[in-house]
């Protein structure tokens, strides 16, 4: 089978490997379509991140949908030719972390982790193994595409963090960044009643889309200039600020910026992925009476949760989606 290996920064290999065979317990599923993720694109240009993601030699993709391709002995509950959304992560249900619906945190977590380690490989690949597969696999709705359920994965990591925030129906919100992430918390918080979603975006394309997917106001800095773009954030909220702020550009001016937007009593959550030290004045924290929460990945429940939803039609996947692109392009500059 085709695979794409991460051989050195920017580099990444079309190779031939063989075709996964699932031990007792297993599954190999063969995928229908994977998403790109900012994690992957710091690993592509950065290299390994804390010593053991995104080593040279992996196959990255852990965004992704598929369909059962052979299943090993005493797997329960699918068929071949099932189609499914794939959990990336896998969890051992024992530890404190997984006790307490934290499976992200999961002490034996790397063991069964998909996509961005030399453990297990990624869905950049014509087939996948998955080792825990009535952990890992979800069936989808009969309307859901593999396209949707390959956006499964992002629109969850902004859906538990609307869950796990301490948002409440009616509150003030600020979005910063309307990438995937960022787009998966609007259309949670459009889902969970949000009082007022305000954006943050320099793009005018991801501004437009935040708008179409239930922004109430897109704010561009790069256009109107900081002092302006205040003067407006300010007005939006009544002059206080946001209850809640979701930092989902992983850039360093959303992280260091989003204390200052956030009214008295309000939260900022952490989303975006940001792999260097970024300062921060933690006094503002300390007048203003707030906390800054980062929240990794997402609970199981929530991943279910979405799929859900998704069936139901209350997350619109096609603005999303900006290019499909096939495995032996995906070393394509222009693309990535």
């Amino acid at each position: 089978m085709k695979a794409a290996v991460f051989t050195g920064l920017k580099k990444i290999e079309i190779r031939e490997k063989d075709k996964p065979v699932p031990a007792s317990g297993q599954a190999v599923i063969k995928v229908e379509r994977c998403g790109i993720c900012g994690s992957d694109m710091h690993g592509y240009t950065e290299g390994p991140q804390f010593d053991a993601y995104y080593q040279f030699g992996c196959v990255m993709g852990h965004e992704f949908s598929g369909t059962v391709e052979e299943l090993g002995q005493g797997v329960q509950g699918f068929a071949p030719g099932d189609r499914v959304v794939v959990l990336p992560m896998g969890w051992c249900g024992n530890c404190d972390f997984c006790l307490d619906n934290n499976q992200s945190n999961c002490a034996c977590g790397p063991e069964w982790g998909i996509g961005s380690s030399l453990i297990n490989d990624g869905a950049f690949a014509e087939y996948i193994l998955v080792k825990k597969p009535e952990q890992q696999l979800i069936k989808l709705p009969e309307n859901v595409s593999f396209e949707a359920a390959a956006l499964v994965e992002p629109l969850t990591v902004g859906f538990h963090g609307v869950v796990a925030s301490r948002f409440k129906p009616g509150d003030i919100t600020t979005v910063i960044g309307a990438g995937p992430i960022g787009l998966g918390v609007i259309q949670s918080l459009k889902i969970g009643g949000a009082g007022k979603i305000i954006v943050l975006e320099i793009s005018p394309e991801r501004g437009e889309i935040a708008k179409k997917l239930g922004a109430d106001a897109v704010i561009n800095a790069a256009v109107s200039g900081e002092e302006a773009a205040m003067a407006e954030y300010l007005g939006l909220t009544n002059g206080y600020g946001a209850d809640i702020v979701y930092e989902c550009s992983g850039a360093d001016w959303g992280f260091s910026n989003a204390q200052y937007l956030m009214k008295s009593g309000g939260q900022v959550i952490i989303l975006g992925v940001i792999m260097h030290e970024v300062k921060i004045n933690p006094t503002i924290f300390l007048i203003k009476n707030t906390e800054m929460k980062g929240i990794l990945c997402y609970a199981v429940s929530s991943f279910k949760k979405v799929v859900e939803l998704l069936g139901q039609n209350r997350f619109d996947t096609a603005p999303m989606i900006s290019e499909t692109i096939s495995l032996e392009d995906i070393n394509d500059k222009e693309s990535l």
